[in-house]
């Protein structure tokens, strides 16, 4: 198997480890637009992750760059990784290229909306200053999260061998911790989990990883940690730990996610071992149990929590996918109150039943992006009302009706949406000669 199928493969596989099935609360339906191709099956292949698309708030849609266009230095994409969106629009992406010596490299770019003509797509890391013993040697997609006013992080590997955390910014490469750091508590980091971490608008970011007591020996933990640009990284929960509520976190964290907010950082995640699963919200300080397996739905009692990313807002809303019994759902939490948003069973505006879909996204203003695909096979993004419960937004149902936008068939598990509501998504790449595509320009 070739590495771009091993790569496809792998990511087929852990979205169906994560979807659920999906339905709707009313006949009216939330599609706000088809993003499957007339008569296009759902499905996770070289095709629907061969190309990286972004769409505007405003809903105009715009190819970004694909597999065998030229990038940026004349070498040839070969791969994509999963994208990411900034608060300015900025889509942030790692792709593989292949030169004239046929060596495949991975890269950090940036697709810029308001640049002009060749700068639309750029190297980050090109002309960035960093000390000597910090140089990123990427060996895959390093999953780059878009921060705000142009910063950066990833985990990767650094050239000396060992795992870090970098951060750019100010056209400046840090390495902000490696494996061997000690956290604020006193323990050693041993192990980075590439692909975990996530950033708020203050660029404070939150990761997992594993700890010991010290540098050469002791057993290792699971923990969630969170680091600002200017202190030591600081374990928010660690397996072992009394937890909130109750009991001791499990060694199995779900990705956190976390957000500033008037009081500060927000930060939400979930724990889980065989039987039992909780998930917990809060400062750096201070962590509550917001709600777990057994809490009262509307549906019955909880009986899935998904391990993937919540969406998570400033005043402390979160919305996940969950299940009661063999009934899948999207629900909200706030305040220890959970309300079914979605379930299974109800039709769409197509006429079909809505199929699987992964872990949503949600924008500042409360909207919830939901990708996935109906029991015909074809891909959708839903898009609805976190406070109302499932209903098209006014602007968004002016887009359906009126505009009657298609897009490529696309890879659900790599939707992307930032606070303004602009989304980047994989997806399949057009009919075109790769050898004449460069930049694809915005047209937002």
């Amino acid at each position: 198997m070739s590495k771009r199928s091993l790569t496809v493969s792998i990511a087929a596989a852990v979205l169906g480890l994560m979807t659920l099935v999906i339905v709707m609360t009313t006949p009216a339906g939330a599609v706000v637009f088809n993003m499957g191709g007339p008569g296009s099956p759902a499905g996770v292949d070289m095709n629907t992750a061969s190309a990286l698309f972004v769409s505007g708030h405003d809903g105009a849609a715009s190819l970004i760059a694909q597999i065998g266009a030229v990038a940026p230095g004349g070498d040839i994409f070969s791969d994509m990784g999963v994208p990411s969106i900034s608060p300015e629009g900025d889509v942030l992406f790692g792709a593989e290229t292949i030169g004239l010596d046929q060596r495949p490299r991975w890269d950090v770019y940036r697709a810029k909306v308001k640049a002009p003509g060749d700068q639309r797509i750029v190297r980050v890391l090109d002309g960035a200053t960093m000390t000597d013993d910090c140089h990123p040697n990427f060996k895959t997609d390093p999953y780059p999260v878009a921060g705000p006013d142009g910063s950066v992080v990833f985990l990767a590997p650094e050239e000396s061998g060992k795992d870090a955390v970098f951060r750019y910014q100010n056209g400046h490469l840090s390495c902000a911790a490696r494996l061997g750091d000690r956290t604020a508590e006193g323990h050693t980091l041993k192990l980075l989990y590439f692909g975990s971490a996530d950033i708020a608008s203050d660029g404070t970011m939150a990761f997992l990883g594993r700890v010991a007591n010290s540098e050469v020996g002791g057993d290792e933990k699971a923990v969630v940690i969170t680091m600002d640009d200017h202190s030591a990284m600081h374990e928010i929960a660690r397996e072992g730990d009394a937890a909130p509520g109750g009991g001791h976190f499990e060694p199995s964290f779900g990705r956190p996610a976390i957000v500033h907010s008037r009081g500060g950082d927000l930060i939400a995640f979930s724990n889980r071992n065989a039987k039992v699963a909780d998930f917990y919200i809060g400062n750096g300080r201070h962590l509550t149990r917001c709600f777990g397996i057994g809490s009262s739905t509307r549906l019955g009692a909880l009986t899935y929590i998904s391990d993937g990313k919540p969406a998570l807002l400033a005043d402390g809303t979160v919305i996940f996918t969950g299940a009661s019994h063999q009934k899948s759902a999207v629900f909200k939490a706030k305040d220890g109150e959970l309300t079914m948003l979605t379930a299974e069973g109800a039709m769409t505006q197509f006429g079909t039943r809505l199929g699987a879909f992964v872990d949503p996204s949600v924008s500042g203003a409360g909207l919830v992006y939901l990708a996935g695909h109906d029991d015909r096979g074809a891909e959708h993004l839903f898009i609805f009302e976190s406070s109302n419960g499932l209903s098209i937004p006014l602007e968004s149902r002016a887009d359906v009706s009126s505009m009657g936008r298609w897009m490529p068939a696309f890879f659900p598990g790599s939707l992307a949406v930032n606070t303004e509501g602009d989304i980047a998504t994989l997806g399949a790449a057009p009919d075109s000669d790769p050898a004449r595509t460069r930049t694809i320009r915005f047209e937002w």
